[in-house]
């Protein structure tokens, strides 16, 4: 079982991605903040990060991760439903976590866990 921590400001879309990883132990989070908070007060294997939120965007979470070092930065997926980088300011080809584009391809999410358990071996 994977620990894993999904982050978007989509509450129909975190209630269902969570019912298909219920194997895994999966908390969710609606904002970069609480998505911050619960990573410091929880280990998780794997984290998935919506690229475009109102307040704080996965961009910024995976700056807060990598001043912890390359280690946590290492276990985020950014997801997006069709960003475009000039919006973000930034290239997303200069960001190493893989991003994903929403709806998710069959077997897509289980894959990442997959290779993040494999990681942590």
């Amino acid at each position: 079982r994977a620990r894993v921590l999904l982050i978007d400001d989509e509450p129909v879309l975190l209630r269902g991605l969570k019912r298909s990883l219920s194997e895994h132990d999966v908390t969710t989070a609606t904002s970069v903040n609480q998505g911050m908070q619960l990573y410091s007060d929880h280990e998780f294997d794997i984290v998935f990060c919506d690229l475009m939120m109102p307040e704080l965007n996965g961009l910024e979470f995976y700056t807060r991760l990598t001043a912890l070092g390359p280690d946590h930065a290492e276990r985020l997926v950014l997801m997006t439903g069709g960003v475009f980088a000039d919006r973000l300011g930034c290239s997303l080809a200069d960001i190493p976590s893989p991003c994903i584009l929403k709806p998710f391809k069959n077997g897509e999410v289980e894959r990442l866990i997959s290779l993040a358990l494999e990681r942590g071996r």
